[in-house]
């Protein structure tokens, strides 16, 4: 049994590039430590009408993922990717047997800052991700994408969903990285401590 990391938040926020930096930081720590963000196993265009998001897919690749991550000795799981409500953290709970802990982790980050942020992804900055559909679209398409993500920010305020909130507003990766681990209780070494 292990215990696992789930990095959730508005589109830009860094999901993605702090959840790499946790598990690297991990692995320095611990050990073996696996890492999955969700976005990439979870491609499929266009999407079925009855799973927009795509989340049903994703939990079902990551439930056919986790035995084989348990099997090679992984010491916990740091996963990334969006969550938005109850019934969407409870499927992919479903998709972790014997963990011995989910602790989900919001990334929040200003408004500015993750306009500031998509229109940097738009201009081909920041990390390179597989499947990024934010690269080299137009500034109308980058202005909707970025209205959609304070919504998303907006709304995750109000889910009042069982998370602890980092702010990754300021800082580089790794300095945000660190206060994630801080504040989901790795500086006793009980990483993570408690679950949702």
């Amino acid at each position: 049994m292990i215990p696992v990391l789930w990095l959730c938040g508005p589109s830009c926020v860094g999901k993605s590039t702090v959840g790499w930096q946790v598990h690297t930081e991990l692995g320095r720590r611990l050990g073996r430590t696996a890492y999955l963000d969700l976005a990439q196993v979870g491609f499929l265009r266009p999407a079925p009408p009855d799973d927009r998001e795509g989340h049903r897919l994703k939990a079902a690749n990551l439930a056919a993922l986790w035995p084989r991550f348990l099997a090679a000795g992984a010491r916990c799981l740091v996963l990334s990717g969006p969550v938005h409500d109850q019934d969407t953290a409870r499927s992919y709970a479903a998709a972790l047997p014997h963990a011995s802990s989910l602790t989900l982790c919001r990334l929040r980050a200003d408004e500015a800052v993750l306009r500031e942020r998509v229109l940097l992804r738009g201009r081909g900055g920041g990390p390179a991700i597989p499947g990024d559909e934010l690269r080299g679209r137009d500034p109308e398409t980058l202005r909707r994408h970025a209205d959609r993500a304070a919504r998303e920010a907006a709304a995750l305020d109000r889910a009042g969903l069982p998370w602890t909130t980092v702010d990754a507003t300021h800082g580089t990766p790794a300095e945000v990285a660190a206060r994630v681990l801080t504040a989901t209780g790795d500086t006793t070494g009980d990483w993570p401590r408690s679950a949702p």
